[in-house]
């Protein structure tokens, strides 16, 4: 059940187009919203940050004030602080300390957009948080930052480790609060057969796929991803199930997203917490491709064994 959402901002209007996704959701789940803007100090002329702080910190707290106000005349229960450090470690420390379910934010903040979908503050958190992140995409339109629309067609995207399950239940919280449905997805790869060589030298062989082998690789797939629909739909869930064949994963659900009017992705990350390259290979193409925002959790063992190297 989501209690608690946490909203960072830093002033820019970008940041700011998380505040509609977050109030939809603190609405219908009842939840509030925790507002934190992280000021990082600047070193200047000896001294730990620069001399004129005492009043960017003073606008920077009538900027919070003036969004808690906004909120709660929608009926929203909000709190905010403003706190000093390094971004991305200030907002997952505070994300544990109060107790949020769920980070929202968008993927880029004062920088705007670039060709990167993620932005360094937002993919840090990603790698970093044992919270779930709920990306939104910013637009350079003007957005209306109190009202968003209902998250109706959730997707779940799975590839038969546990790992990846362990998405479901943010999922689920999300789907029922937003009075949606899941949409189970698993993409298989189909099984390559090896032709003998050609004989040539530094000639590569061709490749050519098992169709009888794959066709059992479907069929297990199909049998596990019904087991779980039928389990959620036993909650009382609305669950649909689809099973894809394709070489290239991150391409097919970004493809079934756009085809299948799917307002969001949920999917398990598989990296690691101390390296540049943290999002699963699939997860970081998925999210350079789609349009809508995505849910993203660390699986527990692979928080576990990032947390490790810290």
């Amino acid at each position: 059940m989501l209690r608690k959402l946490l909203v960072p901002l830093d002033s820019s209007q970008f940041a700011e187009q998380a505040l509609a996704r977050a109030v939809g959701i603190a609405r219908d789940a009842g939840a509030e919203i925790h507002l934190i803007l992280v000021h990082q100090p600047m070193a200047y002329g000896g001294f730990t940050d620069v001399p004129w702080s005492g009043d960017l910190a003073d606008a920077e707290r009538k900027y919070l004030q003036g969004i808690v106000d906004q909120l709660a005349a929608k009926q929203v229960v909000v709190t905010s602080a403003v706190l000093d450090g390094n971004p991305v470690e200030v907002i997952c420390t505070e994300a544990v300390s109060t107790a949020s379910d769920l980070i929202v934010m968008a993927s880029h903040g004062r920088t705007g957009l670039s060709r990167f979908w993620v932005g360094s503050v937002a993919d840090g958190v990603i790698r970093h948080s044992t919270v779930p992140v709920f990306l939104v995409r910013p637009s350079e339109k003007k957005q209306d930052r109190i009202e968003s629309a209902h998250l109706r067609n959730i997707l779940v995207t799975l590839d038969g480790s546990v790992a990846s399950e362990e998405i479901i239940p943010f999922a689920l919280d999300l789907a029922r609060s937003e009075r949606g449905s899941l949409t189970l997805l698993r993409v298989v790869q189909p099984v390559v057969w090896i032709s003998p060589t050609t004989g040539i030298p530094f000639a590569y062989s061709p490749m050519v796929y098992d169709e009888d082998l794959t066709k059992n690789v479907v069929a297990n797939a199909e049998g596990e991803i019904s087991n779980t629909k039928q389990r959620l739909q036993g909650k009382g869930y609305t669950v649909d199930a689809h099973v894809e064949v394709s070489d290239k994963v991150a391409q097919a659900i970004a493809d079934f997203v756009k085809a299948h009017n799917i307002d969001m992705v949920a999917m398990s990350t598989h990296g690691r917490g101390a390296s540049r390259l943290f999002l699963g290979s699939v997860a970081d193409k998925v999210l350079r491709s789609v349009d809508v925002p995505m849910l993203l959790h660390r699986p527990i063992d692979t928080a576990a064994r990032g947390n490790a190297h810290h």
